[in-house]
């Protein structure tokens, strides 16, 4: 009960606000959200000192400071809209009982990412044992934007890619992305530059 959830019209601005970045990422343009994360890993990291402390409203800080990056890297994992909102909220009750886990002087952003992907993944695999496979790739979400750039992002990237782009939309550096994800960082470039011009592509077909 400690915190709210976020409101339909909340929803569709954080949407919004994806396309948005992602559409600058698409153009290079994105030094501004670069240095409003910086920024943003420094609250995050005392918000989580605060948390460990036993503080409420410090838990309530930081969802107010990234729980709109958490359901958006949730929503490029599972790709259904209330599924993300679920994982979500079960991401903030895990930083609440967990926040002791968190090293002091690491990245913050980085572990509630790695958080994140984690609970998705495990939503996943829920749903394949409901249904007796994996979500299919080709399944849209529940509820598709209408951006073309993010609409091609949910439906037509394969997983990894999504949760590249993503992450680098919201501001993470490719270090960062590549330990969230365990994958090498070489692994990271080369698909991250697959996948933008694939992405400024479909831009500049909307245009």
């Amino acid at each position: 009960g400690h915190m709210r959830y976020i409101s339909e019209g909340g929803r569709r601005k954080q949407l919004f606000i994806f396309t948005l970045t992602l559409y600058d990422s698409c153009r290079n343009e994105d030094g501004g959200v670069r240095a409003a994360r910086a920024e943003e890993e420094k609250k995050a990291e005392t918000l989580l000192a605060e948390i460990t402390a036993g503080s409420r409203e410090a838990l309530s800080g930081l969802y107010e400071l990234m729980g709109g990056q958490v359901y958006g890297y949730a929503l490029s994992i599972v790709k259904n809209h209330h599924e993300a909102q679920d994982i979500q909220q079960d991401v903030f009750v895990k930083i609440w009982s967990c926040a002791g886990q968190y090293r002091p002087g690491t990245k913050a952003r980085a572990w509630i990412y790695t958080i994140t992907k984690n609970l998705s993944l495990t939503s996943l695999r829920k749903s394949s044992r409901v249904s007796g496979q994996m979500p299919p790739e080709q399944a849209g979400p529940e509820e598709p934007p209408r951006s073309g750039v993010l609409k091609m992002l949910l439906e037509e990237l394969p997983r990894k890619e999504r949760q590249i782009v993503m992450l680098h939309a919201m501001g993470a550096k490719h270090r960062e992305t590549a330990q969230v994800m365990g994958i090498p960082l070489a692994t990271v470039l080369s698909k991250y530059a697959r996948t933008l011009k694939k992405l400024r592509k479909r831009l500049e077909e909307e245009e």
